[in-house]
């Protein structure tokens, strides 16, 4: 017990540290070999925040659902309302795979029906799973918000989950919408229409309010931390509608907070970040893309 408990502490200085790959080892070293389900609890809470929502997506669904029916074992709201939200991201990553898969087989304007019955199936389960995503996503966002505390770090991390989900929902929506134009493409030019685009702005400003406000939240405790990362997070946001210059703002605003802070894993990241906005062709080819449409 001792020594698992030296481990979890090792593996949250690793993180705090900006080593993810070496907190993320020891974590899952620690998930499959101990047997203390309050000490589990706390590794699976620290894993979730070094696991990737591309490449892990599997595992976060299956370490969330763990840590939610261990959390409500040991009468932990606020654990469990933390991984409600992280599993309600996880789930609408799914989004953008339906969608895709929705669009190939999508029937043209000029055609009444699909060219064979398994299309027809495949499109309405399809669209089926699409809104139980979306109910599933809703239900755990409602649940974590009836268990989470009035804690400022609780509030601030139940916030900042929900802004996450509702980016998912507008990159979905941004998909949808988005009217195929090589130019528009190549520009990076919106090519939806008013109502649409009306709407895709206002659900950005919900989103960076609720950045914004969870940035506060735990600013409330002394702890101004949470403006780097809520920055951050919105600058992927705006960069992924096209928006770079106002990405851009974002990143030096993360940037300063990072910086005075020396958080390593958000400085990194906005490198990373800068390299992409750096570019002024994105063709595309090459680009390694994830399913994430099994189980559904």
């Amino acid at each position: 017990m001792r020594e698992d408990s030296r481990k979890h502490k090792k593996a949250l200085d690793a993180f705090g540290k900006g080593k993810i790959k070496k907190a993320r080892k020891i974590l899952l070293e620690l998930r499959e070999a101990m047997q203390d389900d309050r000490l589990k609890v706390d590794v699976d809470l620290a894993l979730v925040s070094c696991l990737n929502q591309v490449d892990d997506h599997g595992l976060l669904l299956e370490v969330t659902a763990e840590g939610m029916a261990l959390a409500q074992k040991l009468i932990l709201p606020d654990a469990e309302a933390v991984f409600c939200g992280r599993k309600a991201v996880t789930l609408l990553q799914k989004q953008s795979s339906i969608i895709h898969r929705m669009k190939c087989i999508k029937l043209p304007p000029e055609w009444f029906e699909f060219a064979t019955e398994r299309e027809r199936d495949e499109y309405q389960k399809l669209k089926e799973g699409l809104k139980k995503i979306g109910l599933e996503a809703d239900s755990l966002l409602n649940r974590a918000r009836a268990l989470a505390s009035k804690d400022p770090a609780m509030q601030f991390q139940l916030l900042f989950e929900e802004a996450q989900v509702r980016n998912q929902m507008l990159d979905a929506f941004f998909f949808i919408h988005q009217r195929p134009s090589k130019l528009g493409f190549k520009w990076r030019l919106w090519t939806m229409n008013r109502e649409h685009r009306l709407e895709l702005a206002r659900r950005l400003d919900e989103i960076r309010s609720l950045y914004l406000l969870a940035a506060q939240k735990l600013n409330e405790t002394g702890d101004e931390t949470g403006f780097a990362y809520c920055y951050f997070n919105l600058a992927l946001a705006y960069r992924g509608l096209w928006k770079y210059r106002i990405a851009d703002s974002y990143l030096r605003k993360a940037e300063e907070v990072a910086t005075r802070h020396k958080l390593r894993q958000i400085l990194c990241g906005i490198a990373e970040v800068r390299k992409d906005l750096s570019q002024s062709n994105i063709s595309g080819e090459d680009a390694g893309y994830k399913d994430f449409l099994v189980g559904l």
